[in-house]
C-alpha cells in the first residue's frame, strides 16, 4: 500500500473530500471548509493529505503552531487546569489536532506516516514541544497508538475537553450527538528540541 499513495499539502482539490471525511469520523462541522481553505495560505496551519495514485484522499492530518499566548488562549476553555507544562516563554508550541484515515485503509501505517510527515515539517520551524489531544471515544482512545509510535508520551486525561468549544461552534460529536460534547481527551507530549535551558522538570510523567 505504501507505494500507492503520497503525502502532500492540502489543495483546493482535496478540501471537499477532507471535509466529508472529517464529518464522518469526528462529527458534523468539527472542521469547516473555510478553515481548510484558509490553511492553504497559513504557514502555521499544517494540513497534509494522503492521496492515492488514483487521486483518492485516504487520510489527512492537521497540526497548528502556536506562541505561548496563543496556546493559552486555545486552552482557556478546554478545562486544562491540571495540565502542567514547562516554561514556554519565547517558544513555539505545536499541537497535532487530527489524524483521520478512511476505514478501509486503517491499520496499514498511513496514520503513522501522516503524523511523522507533519512532525518533520514542524521540526524545521524550531518548535519546542508538540502536544496531542486524543479523543477518548466509546471505542477507546483515538490516535493513541499513532502518537506513541511517533514518540509522544501520555500526560493526563481531561474530562469534557470539547464541552465549551462544541457549544460555541455548534458541532456534533459521533458519541454525544448534538452539543455539548462530554467526551474526554488524553493529552500527549513530545519534546522537539534539545535545549539545555528548556526545563521539563514540571511536566507530568506518563
Amino acid at each position: 500500500m505504501k507505494n500507492n499513495y503520497q503525502i502532500k499539502d492540502i489543495s483546493e482539490n482535496e478540501i471537499n473530500a477532507v471535509h466529508l471525511m472529517c464529518n464522518d469520523e469526528l462529527g458534523d462541522d468539527y472542521i469547516s471548509e473555510n478553515f481548510l481553505k484558509d490553511s492553504i495560505s497559513n504557514n502555521n496551519q499544517i494540513v497534509r493529505v494522503a492521496i492515492t495514485d488514483e487521486k483518492e484522499v485516504i487520510g489527512f492530518s492537521i497540526a497548528t503552531i502556536y506562541s505561548e499566548k496563543e496556546l493559552n488562549d486555545y486552552l482557556s476553555d478546554k478545562r486544562c487546569d491540571e495540565l502542567i507544562l514547562p516554561d514556554l516563554t519565547n517558544k513555539k508550541i505545536g499541537i497535532t489536532k487530527i489524524v483521520v484515515i478512511k476505514d478501509q485503509y486503517k491499520k496499514k501505517g498511513i496514520g503513522i506516516d501522516l503524523l511523522n510527515d507533519s512532525l518533520l515539517l514542524i521540526e524545521e520551524k524550531k518548535v519546542a514541544i508538540m502536544l496531542g489531544f486524543a479523543w477518548k471515544s466509546k471505542e477507546g482512545v483515538n490516535a493513541k497508538r499513532i502518537l506513541e509510535r511517533n514518540g509522544f508520551h501520555e500526560l493526563i486525561e481531561v474530562k469534557k475537553f470539547w464541552n465549551n468549544e462544541s457549544l460555541k461552534e455548534n458541532y456534533s460529536c459521533p458519541d454525544c450527538g448534538n452539543p455539548p460534547c462530554v467526551c474526554s481527551a488524553i493529552v500527549f507530549l513530545k519534546k522537539m528540541i534539545d535545549d539545555g535551558d528548556f526545563d521539563f522538570a514540571q511536566s507530568p510523567s506518563s
